[in-house]
């Protein structure tokens, strides 16, 4: 909910790509390319689009993720751990009836034909990175490695292109098959980002630095303000 599209994402990324880079320079690896899966969006058998209309349901989050699922019980929420392969029976069951993920995912693993509605709501970009060790970078003869870093760059945009395209069309292909899709009013959709920035350090937990939040609303709010956007 951070970012209210691919534009102000990408324009982010760009601008904070160096840093992110130094960080796992840090702990031994090379990024070759940036990339992401779409947009991950609230599924649900019961319409959703007020924050409280989620209350209600079961959520599923990742098993093991202790920091995703106190912020889910933080901000009110019935949050179930559950192995990823669960969450198809655990829909069927009754034991879940929402979750979060990309278009692509609720379609190919079939989980929309069991959770037929959809908020409106871009929750966060699944990002995505291609990297190497910086121990197996340096046995790669010189010559070869900036070869390898511009088509690695080059791979990275055509995925990215090809990955939006098939999120549209995941979409379009759940909607000819029952998915409802729940616009959310700009009022009610600050009331979404109002709730999730509240809670920002649980989510975020021990993984991303404090700055490095900071340092990309930042970003983000110099981009609306040059554009003019509230």
């Amino acid at each position: 909910m951070m970012f209210r599209d691919d534009d102000e994402w990408d324009h982010v990324r760009t601008q904070i790509a160096g840093k992110l880079e130094k960080i796992y320079a840090a702990k031994g690896f090379r990024v070759l390319l940036w990339g992401d899966g779409g947009w991950v969006y609230l599924f649900t058998q019961k319409p959703v689009v007020h924050p409280d209309d989620l209350k209600p349901l079961r959520l599923f989050v990742w098993a093991g993720d202790q920091d995703n699922l106190q912020a889910w019980k933080n901000l009110g929420y019935r949050a179930v751990p559950l192995a990823v392969n669960e969450i198809h029976s655990a829909l069927h069951s009754g034991l879940i009836n929402a979750y979060i993920t990309t278009p692509l995912a609720a379609l190919s693993f079939q989980w929309f034909g069991l959770s037929k509605e959809m908020t409106d709501v871009k929750v966060v970009p699944l990002v995505g990175a291609l990297v190497i060790a910086e121990r197996k970078w340096q046995a790669i003869p010189v010559e070869i490695r900036e070869h390898l870093v511009q088509s690695s760059q080059e791979a990275g945009k055509r995925f990215l292109v090809q990955m939006r395209q098939h999120s549209a069309e995941a979409v379009k292909v759940m909607q000819q098959h029952g998915l409802k899709i729940h616009a959310v009013s700009p009022d009610v959709l600050a009331e979404w980002n109002k709730r999730f920035r509240a809670n920002y350090p649980t989510i975020m937990g021990e993984n991303v630095p404090p700055e490095l939040v900071a340092e990309v609303e930042r970003i983000r709010d110099e981009y609306r303000a040059a554009k003019r956007l509230p």
